[in-house]
């Protein structure tokens, strides 16, 4: 049976326009309004003048300072928030439902929306001793796992409850099980959340059954990644988690070295190298791929600085990263090998140039980098890991 959309009232919808004159206790107070005036069963066909005047309102107290009002809203309308995020395609819903869930937590989840920016819910992240949510943990944690798939929000506001409550991470352990027998992909989403699971289990020493597949997948995900994302530091951070079992270090190492060489050399990234820079600290194995991936990616960095006139945004994120991760002495050890002795005196010139280039786009002493008639660089024998 189809849904009749609801419409709200004429001058209901007309008072979208007044919203950012309204103080933080009407806001609330109007969007709780709006939404005790939407069925849960026909949050999926509403009228698009309603869409856009709940899109607006979310948005607007999404923008509040902490308060007590603040709280009774987030917690009296999180399925209806939920829902509008996924059923209704409000994105607005799902960022407001992840910063009311943030401020259960008395720090701040990588990866969220705003990533690193101070919350403005330091009354209530603070007020741990707040429990009032304990009530509703099983309601909430069932709503969001109804989903077959996760999105960000829904995977940051589970992630908050998977760290404060143990019937929380039994029932997520069993949903990750029953949607990883799908396939790894089906997981895609959902890498806050496992983070915070296997976060929690390395606090508590206790082993968490993930699929060592799934590290794989996250690992291959971030290889086939050419820009940034908010899920990046969630995907490094579960493999590298995931790396603490020998058998799964030992599967994702082998992926790794397979994957290293088979890159074109223009294709190396900063996300390949912040994931081998995390995992090289506890793993001798990873150092060496760090290795072999660093010294590689300067052979396509020396091509692009000879034959491009401007830096590419690719080119200007690797060297970033480069001099953000690697120590000075090794990119000081740095050597121009000849190819051929008969080379002409302008091809030697040119190769200076890339010499002095290659310089000042790693922002190094020009006398720290050798040169001679080739345009291949090759890394001497100091190597990242110090061996």
């Amino acid at each position: 049976m189809k849904e009749t959309a609801i419409v709200l009232p004429t001058r209901v919808i007309a008072s979208a326009p007044l919203l950012p004159f309204f103080d933080d206790e009407t806001t609330l107070s109007f969007l709780d309004t709006l939404l005790a005036e939407i069925p849960l069963a026909t949050l999926a066909a509403l009228e698009p003048s309603t869409t856009t005047l709940l899109d607006a309102t979310l948005t607007r107290a999404s923008h509040l300072s902490s308060s007590a009002a603040f709280r009774a809203t987030w917690t009296s309308n999180f399925v209806r928030l939920h829902r509008l995020s996924t059923k209704g395609g409000l994105a607005s819903a799902g960022r407001i439902l992840a910063q009311g869930a943030q401020a259960l937590l008395p720090f701040v989840v990588t990866g969220c929306p705003g990533e690193g920016a101070a919350l403005p819910f330091a009354g209530f992240r603070h007020g741990s001793s707040d429990l009032s949510w304990r009530e509703h943990t099983s309601e909430w944690t069932t709503e969001l796992l109804s989903e077959k798939t996760l999105g960000l929000d829904q995977s940051q506001v589970l992630a908050t409850l998977i760290y404060r409550s143990a019937a929380t991470r039994e029932q997520f352990a069993a949903w990750v099980e029953a949607r990883s027998n799908e396939g790894n992909a089906s997981l895609d989403g959902a890498e806050a959340a496992i983070r915070a699971l296997l976060e929690v289990g390395a606090v508590h020493k206790v082993d968490i059954a993930i699929p060592q597949s799934i590290a794989i997948h996250f690992t291959e995900r971030l290889f086939a990644a050419t820009t940034p994302s908010t899920s990046e530091p969630d995907l490094r951070r579960v493999v590298e988690l995931m790396c603490s079992s020998p058998t799964t270090s030992s599967a994702v190492s082998t992926f790794v070295a397979e994957r290293i060489s088979s890159i074109d050399r223009d294709s190396f990234t900063p996300i390949v190298l912040r994931l081998l820079s995390d995992l090289a600290t506890p793993s001798p194995s990873f150092g060496e791929h760090l290795d072999l991936f660093v010294n590689s990616s300067f052979s396509g960095l020396v091509r692009r600085f000879a034959e491009d006139e401007e830096d590419s945004p690719a080119v200007l994120l690797l060297v970033q990263e480069l001099r953000t991760s690697l120590p000075p002495c090794f990119l000081s050890a740095l050597i121009f090998l000849p190819q051929n002795a008969s080379q002409s005196s302008t091809t030697a010139c040119r190769s200076r140039a890339i010499s002095s280039t290659l310089s000042l786009r790693l922002r190094l002493p020009a006398a720290s980098i050798s040169w001679s008639r080739s345009l291949w660089l090759l890394p001497c024998a100091v190597s990242i890991s110090g061996r």
